[in-house]
């Protein structure tokens, strides 16, 4: 085997050179003679990597990629424009239209986000337009927005992937974008915002997504569907997760843009101090996209969602957001289509929930509706039931679900309001 230290090519790794340009020769050396480039043990300072056909880059333990903390050595292959009206796409670590590629080992990348916070949010690193991809062992820190962000991609592996990234805004950890046939196993996730995120900020879908054996802690979702949701969602497939000291919700599934979602399966899921526990939700923003968009409303159908064992707290205050508490909310499932399309054979079967309960007030008689509001489960709080509140929904299958509060509440546990085919067998 054909292994070339990155060191051959000049890169110092004292943590005190620039060695962009010595790390970019050794990637692009390597890949063209078939080596494998091994990252050793050191620092290496650096701005925007672009990664190229059949690489095979190993780090050593104590290897270390580290970002400039300059916006201007920052770069992108190609932009979109995200949630909030901002360009995107610049990152440290770039994979745009490449192939058979692999990045290994016990090393990190740092992204030193706290000295690179901007408008222009730059990713730690993003997989575009790429296929056959895989990052397996590495750790990931301090991207200055988005984590790893993967967008319009196939056959991607993600394994064993340590991820800590809490020290700037919009922190999510993973995000899954217009991408197929996408594996999540074995990755150990802290952000400060959604820790696993499944969006399609194309007209391109989500489709053949399977997020297995992870541990995730955010102050916000921990695996989540949407919002942003041009394109559809097909096959999504979860299991054997640990979802632990979440502030913003466990699973949420909340198209809003006009996408499709259909055929998710999550199973097997354990939550540990965390907020929701299970929003899914509908509405009618239809928001575009660096001009792409739908007309047609989003719906969401066949999903299935067995074995979640939870303990549940109440939502805490993150500030004020369209001039109202966001975040604020006592914990409980929340199932809500809109009045133009409901919710569709949904299955929610073998659950151990306790929840927060204690609310004593007014029951609501009216729960507002989603319509163009950004989605998420306070903004529905409070609803009439204490356990599970259904609107808006066909063919809706309860089954084996147990629940305990841990304060009296004077609702119900259960509530639907214009509901139809549905099966409540708690």
């Amino acid at each position: 085997m054909n292994i070339t230290d990155v060191k051959n090519f000049g890169a110092r790794g004292d943590g005190k050179a620039n060695d962009t340009a010595a790390l970019q020769n050794a990637i692009d050396i390597c890949a063209t003679e078939g080596r494998t480039l091994l990252i050793s043990s050191g620092t290496y300072n650096t701005g925007t990597l672009f990664i190229r056909d059949n690489s095979d880059i190993r780090f050593e333990e104590n290897a270390i990629i580290s970002a400039i903390a300059d916006l201007s050595v920052y770069h992108s292959a190609s932009t979109f424009v995200d949630a909030v009206g901002r360009t995107r796409g610049k990152a440290l670590i770039v994979f745009y239209e490449v192939k058979n590629i692999k990045i290994s080992g016990k090393g990190m990348i740092t992204g030193n986000g706290p000295d690179l916070k901007s408008d222009e949010r730059p990713f730690l690193v993003r997989v575009d337009k790429s296929e056959n991809i895989t990052i397996q062992d590495i750790r990931l820190e301090h991207s200055p927005s988005w984590c790893l962000h993967i967008d319009k991609s196939k056959n991607i592996d993600i394994d064993n992937v340590t991820i800590y990234n809490r020290h700037c805004a919009n922190n999510d950890g993973i995000d899954v974008d217009s991408s197929e046939n996408v594996t999540v196993t074995n990755c150990d996730i802290s952000s400060g915002d959604d820790g696993i995120c499944i969006k399609t900020t194309s007209n391109l879908p989500c489709k053949n997504i399977t997020v297995k054996n992870c541990r995730v802690s955010t102050d916000w979702g921990a695996f989540k569907i949407g919002t942003e949701s041009v394109g559809d969602f097909e096959n999504i497939f979860v299991s054997d997760c640990l979802f632990y000291d979440v502030f913003g919700g466990g699973i949420k599934i909340v198209p809003v843009d006009g996408a499709n979602v259909n055929n998710v399966r999550i199973n097997n899921i354990v939550m540990n101090n965390c907020t929701g526990p299970i929003f899914i939700a509908n509405g009618e923003r239809n928001r575009e996209y660096a001009k792409e968009g739908r007309s047609a409303l989003s719906t969401i159908k066949n999903i299935e969602i067995s074995n979640i064992t939870a303990d549940i707290i109440t939502a805490p205050e993150h500030g004020f957001y369209d001039g109202e508490i966001w975040g604020k909310a006592l914990g409980g499932i929340i199932l809500s289509g809109t009045v133009k399309n409901k919710l569709k054979n949904i299955v929610l079967t073998d659950m151990n929930l306790s929840l927060p309960g204690g609310y004593n007030g007014d029951i609501p008689v009216k729960v507002r509706e989603m319509g163009k509001l950004y989605p998420e489960f306070h903004r529905f709080d409070p609803v009439p039931a204490k356990g599970i509140y259904i609107r808006h929904a066909d063919g809706i299958k309860i089954h084996n679900i147990k629940m305990n509060f841990k304060a009296a509440d004077s609702r119900e546990e259960i509530y639907c309001d214009d509901t139809s085919n549905c099966q409540l067998d708690k």
